[in-house]
């Protein structure tokens, strides 16, 4: 079934003037009048929700009566919520590969040992090859 709403837009029929039709609407809605002209100043304002038609067009007369004039809509109902797309997965992580000609000294290959190390501290004290000779530091 079908769900309304009734949309009030500011709009006063004929032969009514605007302070009469605040206060008929004030009466009808059994509230003071701040409240009635704060709907006037929230435009346009819903005055009732899901609803029939038939209610909805019972509720357009009275507000009528009383000076308002509204509108009756049809309420958007099923509204299917946004796909989301799922996200890519992360990329994999980043793993180091050093290239074993390099001149890290710093750096053991997993399947070198400790000793193996020790002997390449060594090497070290006669002098680093790589980017360009540099000789050994005289003690």
């Amino acid at each position: 079934m079908n769900q309304y709403q009734l949309v009030f837009n500011g709009t006063v029929s004929d032969g009514h003037n605007l302070k009469d039709v605040k206060c008929n609407l004030a009466a009808l809605f059994k509230t003071d009048e701040t409240k009635i002209e704060q709907m006037f100043t929230r435009l346009p304002f819903v005055v009732k929700r899901n609803v029939d038609y038939d209610g909805a067009i019972k509720y357009q007369r009275v507000l009528r009566k009383a000076g308002a004039i509204c509108q009756v809509e049809e309420a958007i109902q099923n509204i299917q919520p946004p796909v989301m797309e799922k996200a890519a997965p992360p990329p994999p992580p980043l793993t180091f590969k050093p290239d074993l000609g390099a001149t890290d000294v710093d750096y053991i290959p997993p399947t070198e040992s400790a000793t193996a190390s020790a002997n390449s501290r060594d090497s070290q004290k006669k002098g680093i090859k790589g980017l360009g000779d540099i000789p050994p530091v005289a003690p």
